[in-house]
């Protein structure tokens, strides 16, 4: 799902794929729920999920990677027959041909580096600026959003995968011109839920945690951090298959549940493998200054930070057996079904071109 709106000024009212939410000294319309959408709270900041936004990385990696790698052994022996066919058909039209052929491993290649090496950084809301940051790109650095000012709401997109497509709404806070409804900056806090209460309920978790005492918002529950070896089959399972897998890590009864989380787990196993790793070695942006200095606090932290159950914590150290059983399912059966693409078009490449030289 996209990260940015595909509207450059804020509608007047709600709509069908945008619902405007209270603004600061509204009254309030939903329940403060951090819904899942919080990884760290204390006095100095907020820092969200982003489970789901990391996953496109894990995707883009093994997609251009591994299509890339395959491209380039399954063409290397056309390319060979081109080259020596040179005398015959002309320099110009044989390294021409060779190099257009060759543009799809190089693409493949530009796509997994950009996964790996892009600068990652979680989004980030500063209690004492009162300011939400985020990193952007490298040609923008650090977008922030004054929330006192900021406008925030619910964009609704239609998120395709591999394993289908469904509805997700994410919440984005935007800044708008003074003397109108342009959007001057936007950053997307929450990560793309099923529903749109959701985004409502962190948003007025995150009007309460700037403006009321921490006696009026709920627990939050511990996550573990991004790029956790240990914790990773847990965090999918708590992140993306909302809704899929129980409190207690089980899958629901009934043939659907099983058969979708089997195949979706078995289609995006080595994303998630490669999300992992990404985050543990991708580049991370120094903070802005004033940020930095602001994230420091000292003293016990007054909200309440849910530990981990005994399950929970198994889960998350990797010792939960129904856990361990079902992704080593997937692992096996996503390894066949890649490797075997990958073995099956190289070999594909091959006999062609044994038979047209």
């Amino acid at each position: 799902m996209s990260l940015v709106l595909p509207f450059r000024s804020v509608p007047d009212t709600s709509g069908p794929s945008c619902l405007l939410l209270p603004s600061r000294g509204e009254p309030a319309t939903d329940q403060p729920d951090g819904a899942g959408q919080v990884r760290d709270i204390n006095p100095a900041y907020l820092e969200f999920v982003q489970t789901e936004r990391n996953s496109w990385r894990g995707f883009g990696w093994v997609l251009g990677g591994g299509g890339g790698l395959m491209c380039l052994l399954m063409l290397a022996p056309l390319v060979w027959s081109m080259v020596h066919a040179a005398p015959k058909v002309g320099p110009l039209v044989a390294y021409g041909l060779s190099a257009f052929v060759m543009l799809l491993p190089l693409v493949g290649a530009f796509i997994a580096y950009r996964a790996a090496r892009l600068p990652m950084a979680p989004v980030i809301l500063s209690r004492r600026l009162r300011r939400f940051y985020y990193w952007k790109d490298r040609k923008s650095g650090w977008v922030s959003v004054d929330y006192d000012r900021a406008v925030a709401l619910i964009n609704m997109n239609v998120v395709a995968t591999q394993a289908g497509g469904y509805v997700g709404f994410r919440l984005h806070v935007v800044d708008m011109e003074p003397a109108g409804r342009r959007i001057l900056a936007q950053i997307p806090v929450s990560e793309a839920a099923r529903s749109h209460e959701v985004g409502c309920g962190l948003w007025e978790f995150i009007r309460r945690y700037m403006d009321r005492s921490q006696k009026q918002l709920p627990a939050v529950p511990y996550r573990p951090l991004p790029g956790d070896r240990a914790s990773l089959y847990a965090r999918i399972e708590r992140d993306i298959y909302t809704g899929y897998v129980d409190a207690e890590h089980r899958l629901p009864p009934g043939f659907f549940h099983t058969f979708y989380f089997g195949f979706s787990a078995m289609l995006e196993y080595w994303y998630y493998r490669a999300m992992a790793w990404i985050e543990r070695t991708a580049p991370r942006p120094a903070l802005p200054p004033e940020l930095t200095e602001a994230m420091t606090w000292e003293g016990d932290n007054p909200y309440t930070i849910t530990p981990p159950t005994g399950l929970e914590r198994d889960a998350m150290e990797g010792r939960l057996p129904q856990v361990n059983a079902r992704w080593r399912v997937a692992h096996v059966l996503s390894t066949l079904l890649y490797g075997g693409a990958f073995v099956g078009m190289v070999w594909m490449g091959w006999s062609m071109a044994a038979e047209l030289g």
